[in-house]
């Protein structure tokens, strides 16, 4: 067995499967996740690709025999935000989950809207932390953390927010492109 600490954002989601499809290549398939503590278990090293995949509870079922039956291992999944982070390996190095731009856009723009919404509340928390350390006497320590705090969760926030805009417009420019040349 092998622990190794890496940090994905939601944003990196395709580096965090490429990390895991090498791994696989060199003999070891992830078994768990904790934050960002991954577990690997030694196998054969093998071809084929991990990918990384989010649906919400409700549609699991169905979508989980979907996979199944077009070849796609479930290696294990992470609760979040009323969904699942899906982790699929497929023998085929070349195989793909979203084969369409359409539905590829539609999966990040709900990944945007869901940890945004997580953002901005917890940015609101520490808004209402500050102002009850403001009414408590405030110090120049205690506001400066949790000024701190806000600006550093606005920014984490922002910049996954920011990063999938840009993958869900360049897909879209894509889409668009191909449309236009069909």
């Amino acid at each position: 067995m092998m622990k190794q600490t890496r940090v994905f954002w939601v944003y990196k989601s395709a580096q965090e499967a490429h990390y895991l499809t090498a791994q696989l290549h060199a003999g070891w398939r992830v078994q768990a996740r904790h934050v960002c503590r991954y577990t690997f278990v030694p196998v054969p090293a093998q071809d084929g690709v991990i990918r990384l995949d989010y649906q919400l509870a409700a549609d699991l079922p169905e979508y989980t025999q979907l996979m199944q039956d077009a070849g796609w291992t479930l290696l294990m999944s992470q609760p979040v935000l009323g969904g699942r982070w899906l982790y699929w390996q497929h023998a085929d190095p070349t195989a793909r989950i979203y084969t369409d731009q359409r539905s590829h856009i539609a999966l990040l723009r709900q990944l945007r809207r869901r940890w945004t919404g997580v953002g901005l509340g917890a940015v609101a928390l520490e808004f209402v932390a500050l102002y009850l350390v403001c009414l408590t006497g405030a110090t120049p320590l205690r506001t400066g953390l949790i000024g701190g705090l806000i600006g550093g969760l606005a920014a984490l926030y922002g910049a996954n927010f920011v990063s999938l805009t840009r993958q869900i417009r360049h897909l879209e420019r894509e889409q668009d492109w191909r449309h236009g040349n069909a």
